[in-house]
């Protein structure tokens, strides 16, 4: 009896699949691109003609950025009160909600790492459109993580150039406790600046709630200096569940090894 042979043409299809397997980093962006701009809310009348043609060619997912340091430059915008609102960015799960900010025209956004969890990819909202975004990389012990849309569109935000300092005016924004609360802005001012947990914080008295989580903290020029933790944090068996914390942005780009010029 003679023994069973594959027809010629399963081998093709097996290659075919071998090489989208092996190739996914370059396919994945572009289908990214495509079911982000589907499920956007208001994407058909947003992205169109020369932008749509700018996000393809600018979609291409950085692999190398994993393990290696992000370079960005300061394109970054100073915002009024109304641009701090809106500059905190959605950031939906399977498990829940939190916030976060684009940092760079390149389409990155800076997040909690307990927003995303173990996603690899979480959806990104703005007030006009929503986006698929892959999770660049992450540190769970600092809390943060990148993400990147490619969609040079998404406003980015101004690093602030000086320390903040006890007393500075600080905005927070985020979404607070619910998706519905998104884009909503608080007041206050810095109370201080310390290591809590090995770590440096910056504390305020403004309102921050969960789903503020990974949300910008601006200083009085709308530049960027931090983004809020809404998690309960303990040092010497006390609560600071009630204090406001700010990780600091150079805390944040050092531990996502993202330098900028």
């Amino acid at each position: 009896m003679d023994s069973f042979q594959f027809p010629s043409h399963f081998f093709g299809v097996l290659d075919l699949v071998k090489w989208l397997i092996g190739a996914w980093e370059l396919w994945l962006p572009v289908l990214t691109l495509i079911i982000g701009i589907a499920i956007g809310r208001s994407g058909a009348s947003v992205v169109h003609g020369e932008q749509l043609e700018r996000l393809v060619k600018n979609v291409e997912y950085p692999k190398k950025w994993r393990d290696s340091e992000i370079d960005i430059s300061l394109d970054g915008h100073r915002v009024d009160k109304p641009g701090m609102a809106e500059a905190g960015l959605l950031i939906r799960t399977e498990n829940g909600h939190g916030s976060g900010v684009c940092i760079s025209s390149l389409g990155l956004v800076i997040t909690n790492a307990h927003v995303t969890g173990d996603a690899t990819i979480v959806e990104v909202e703005d007030a006009k459109c929503s986006f698929l975004a892959p999770v660049i990389k992450k540190d769970e012990d600092r809390d943060v993580a990148v993400l990147f849309i490619g969609n040079t569109s998404l406003k980015s935000i101004r690093i602030a150039s000086e320390n903040p300092k006890v007393g500075d005016e600080i905005f927070i924004s985020g979404a607070p406790h619910r998706v519905e609360n998104k884009n909503m802005l608080s007041r206050g001012v810095i109370s201080k600046i310390g290591i809590f947990d090995g770590s440096e914080y910056i504390h305020t008295d403004a309102a921050i709630a969960p789903g503020n989580s990974g949300g910008p903290a601006f200083n009085g020029d709308g530049e960027l200096i931090g983004i809020s933790v809404a998690v309960q944090l303990r040092t010497d068996n006390h609560d600071l569940s009630h204090i406001g914390l700010i990780i600091p942005i150079a805390e944040i780009l050092s531990s996502l090894k993202i330098s900028h010029t």
